[in-house]
């Protein structure tokens, strides 16, 4: 009956449009009230604590809500930058050749399967597009396999990355990573990432998300293997539960 489930669950996610469900993002109106509420937490003690030093409370007023504005700007700046990010990687358009190159690696493909990968490496990129510095390994053979052939084309890659991701995004192959909490911490963070886009239960999930689980989908003959028993969020044991599991960091 489990394999029956894991199957299904499986079968599930590649029929699902990986970039059909987006991300939750807080709206500017829950960012303002957010930040409102740190700076009356922050900013109000130590206008008191002035208060108490001085004569002149109006002017360390302030004074003492300067450091909760700049976070907050800040805060806002950087949202809108992500935003314009996720807009670009949302209407790139990848060099034909690379899907062409994929389907010679796997021939069994069929142009719908080799879209679907093309969609998952859009995925991957909006992934780590919201985990901004933070390694996002790749949970996919297949779609790695893309991400390789993108490289190739050097300056659309690194066009792509300056307008897509912010920064030049690095392919560090599993072997190639310094240890295995790296590449645990970093597969841990693309799971956390893939369940919050398909607003998947990420301690309990019911399917495996999109990038998890295409490999086996696709019967991607050296694919990575993963499962819905598996480490990644549950603790901080680094693995794949039931199943292996490989993949490239995305770092700088």
């Amino acid at each position: 009956m489990d394999d029956i489930h894991e199957d299904t669950t499986i079968k599930a996610a590649i029929l699902l449009d990986p970039l059909g469900v987006k991300p939750k993002t807080n709206s500017f109106s829950e960012t303002v009230i957010s930040w409102l509420i740190i700076g009356c937490i922050t900013g109000v003690p130590v206008f008191y604590a002035i208060q108490s030093l001085t004569r002149s409370p109006n002017a360390w007023f302030f004074i003492s809500i300067m450091p909760a504005a700049y976070l907050f700007w800040s805060n806002w700046i950087g949202m809108r930058r992500q935003e314009r990010r996720a807009a670009f990687i949302d209407v790139y358009q990848f060099p034909a050749s690379v899907k062409e190159q994929v389907g010679k690696c796997y021939p069994h493909l069929s142009d719908d399967q080799l879209l679907l990968i093309m969609q998952g490496l859009r995925q991957y990129f909006q992934l780590c597009n919201k985990a901004a510095r933070e390694t996002v390994s790749m949970p996919s053979r297949v779609v790695d396999v893309a991400w390789h052939e993108f490289i190739l084309f050097t300056r659309d890659y690194e066009e792509f990355c300056q307008h897509g991701i912010g920064r030049f995004l690095h392919h560090t192959p599993a072997a190639g990573m310094t240890s295995t909490i790296g590449i645990g911490n970093g597969m841990k963070k693309a799971w956390l990432l893939a369940c919050e886009w398909e607003g998947i239960d990420q301690k309990a999930p019911s399917r495996l998300p999109f990038l998890f689980a295409i490999d086996a989908a696709l019967n991607i003959p050296d694919g990575f293997m993963h499962s819905l028993d598996n480490d990644y969020a549950a603790n901080g044991n680094a693995g794949c539960g039931g199943g292996g599991c490989g993949g490239c960091g995305g770092g700088c």
